[in-house]
């Protein structure tokens, strides 16, 4: 099949001689268009986190190990938790500066209340509280009421 053909083979005609584009690509390749087109800044980023991933493995034994799995888990849970709530917020198209104050007063808060002695799941409970009313309701009232930007 020549270059011109292949370049048509999109194009069929209907019953009035007009031609009409018809997509005769498999939902699948469509996805993966779809996908490689969306990630295209990502690929270089991926690409050096798998060649670092695969020179620690090769240089240190420990680096694949269960063990090390989890700690890197554990170290990025909080950072996970914000990321997945300001997936929300971005894809509202807002902006929200607010989330890293907030996440440092819920740390201090819930330390103060430890510090005083406090039962843990009730030190957690008034961080909560203290946070949601915080950062929920008075940045809410700001930017609702008193017309502030959300940015």
């Amino acid at each position: 099949m020549s270059l011109q053909e292949e370049d048509r083979s999109h194009v069929a005609t209907d019953a009035s001689g007009n031609e009409k584009s018809v997509n005769r690509a498999q939902p699948g390749m469509k996805l993966l268009r779809f996908a490689l087109k969306s990630s295209r800044r990502f690929i270089g980023v991926s690409i050096a986190l798998l060649i670092m991933m695969i020179f620690l493995s090769i240089k240190e034994d420990a680096f694949l190990s269960s063990t090390n799995l989890t700690n890197i888990l554990r170290a990025q849970a909080v950072l996970f938790m914000v990321a997945i709530g300001n997936t929300y917020v971005l894809l509202t198209a807002g902006f929200d500066l607010s989330v890293g104050s907030m996440l440092s007063l819920g740390g201090v808060a819930l330390v103060g209340f430890l510090g005083e002695g406090m039962n843990a799941w009730l030190a957690i409970a008034l961080t909560l509280l203290l946070t949601t009313l915080i950062g929920g309701g008075l940045n809410g009232m700001l930017i609702g009421k008193a017309g502030l930007s959300f940015f």
